[in-house]
């Protein structure tokens, strides 16, 4: 059996039940009437900044744990004399590079939501907290530590390429406003 597969299924029937039990309670919440392109900017600098933040830790921990068996792969495959032994030492360190990468993944997604657990989220900033009561305010803040969690998990280039393209939205949108 395939646990990550059955994993991934899981949680698409689980995500899917939400969505049509949400659907079916007839809730809506209401964006801030005065939401502007510098208050979202200035909501993202801050997640820019924390996301930053987790890298550090990242970088702090994987270099703890993983750094020196890399360097001994990464010897072992350029004091290597023989094309086998260079190819395996390369398969050994791709492989090793790719648990890195996981593990480093999972940790920052762990440590994000750690933090918009704590209280960080983006959705708190743009959806009005008059329109959100009882159960959809649970499930709202549900979405918005997972949601929160994962542009954060993403790092800060992440969050840059995320501004990039909200700029260029509200830039597109004041363009099309103005020609009408």
């Amino acid at each position: 059996m395939d646990f990550k597969k059955f994993g991934i299924t899981l949680i698409g029937i689980i995500l899917l039940g939400l969505a049509i039990w949400g659907a079916n309670l007839n809730i809506k919440a209401g964006i801030i009437d005065d939401l502007s392109f510098q208050m979202l900017l200035g909501t993202l600098g801050g997640l820019f900044v924390i996301a930053l933040l987790i890298e550090r830790f990242i970088e702090v921990f994987v270099s703890i744990w993983f750094e020196k068996e890399t360097n001994e792969l990464e010897e072992q495959r350029f004091s290597a004399q023989t094309e086998a032994a260079k190819s395996k030492a390369k398969k050994k360190l791709i492989e090793q590079k790719s648990k890195t990468k996981g593990t480093a993944l999972i940790t920052s997604f762990t440590v994000s939501i750690l933090v918009c657990v704590a209280g960080v989220g983006l959705l708190n900033d743009i959806i009005d907290p008059a329109d959100v009561k009882g159960v959809q305010a649970n499930l709202l803040r549900g979405v918005d530590i997972v949601l929160t969690a994962s542009l954060l998990a993403g790092g800060s280039d992440g969050i840059h390429q995320f501004i990039s393209t909200l700029e260029k939205f509200f830039k597109e949108s004041k363009e099309r406003m103005s020609n009408k």
